[in-house]
């Protein structure tokens, strides 16, 4: 379950970074595809920089088996839920979610991706919190 939770850290934190790199160099043109797309889409950097960074730091924590791993673990997978949970509102409220598109169909997966995996993330780190415990108590 550690390679799985490692590597998953890893495609999360590389993903992110291509994602934005690609944007940011215009490989991926965005488009007003509703009133406030672009502000609402670009309000997101930030914060997915923080996921990766998140991300990257419970690698280290994990490979070093710091306890801090459960704090990025779960800063990660906040993160990863709160964002994607965002995106699906916005996409129902504005009708995007229901566009039959590639483009939304990418912003679908990415999203399942995102809550699948943050409450992957989530998970683990009660697991190895409930692990120290024990560790601790005896």
């Amino acid at each position: 379950m550690r390679r799985a939770t490692l590597s998953f850290l890893g495609l999360t934190a590389l993903g992110i970074l291509a994602y934005w790199g690609a944007v940011a160099t215009r490989l991926v043109e965005m488009q007003e595809l509703v009133p406030g797309f672009l502000p609402w889409f670009y309000s997101f950097p930030l914060a997915d920089l923080w996921i990766a960074a998140a991300s990257m730091l419970a690698i280290f924590s994990l490979r070093t088996k710091r306890v801090q791993s459960i704090v990025w673990l779960a800063a990660a997978g906040s993160g990863l839920l709160f964002l994607a949970l965002n995106a699906l509102l916005f996409g129902h409220n504005t009708g995007l979610l229901y566009q039959q598109s590639v483009d939304e169909y990418i912003e679908i997966a990415i999203k399942v991706y995102s809550i699948s995996v943050g409450a992957f993330f989530l998970w683990r780190a009660l697991v190895i919190a409930g692990e120290s415990r024990k560790q601790v108590a005896t």
